[in-house]
């Protein structure tokens, strides 16, 4: 698990900007935030933008 989220993560540590950032999942459960890139479920993440 370690390692895939490694590869879901690591060119995103890269940028170094303000933006905030989003690894979109269809896991129900996997709620995680490393060095401010987020963890969300895709679901309720499209639900947000129109509520």
């Amino acid at each position: 698990m370690k390692k895939l989220k490694n590869r879901g993560i690591g060119p995103l540590m890269k940028l170094k900007n303000s933006y905030p950032k989003y690894v979109l999942s269809l896991d129900e459960f996997s709620w995680w935030n490393i060095e401010g890139i987020k963890n969300q479920n895709i679901i309720d993440f499209i639900y947000n933008l129109y509520n």
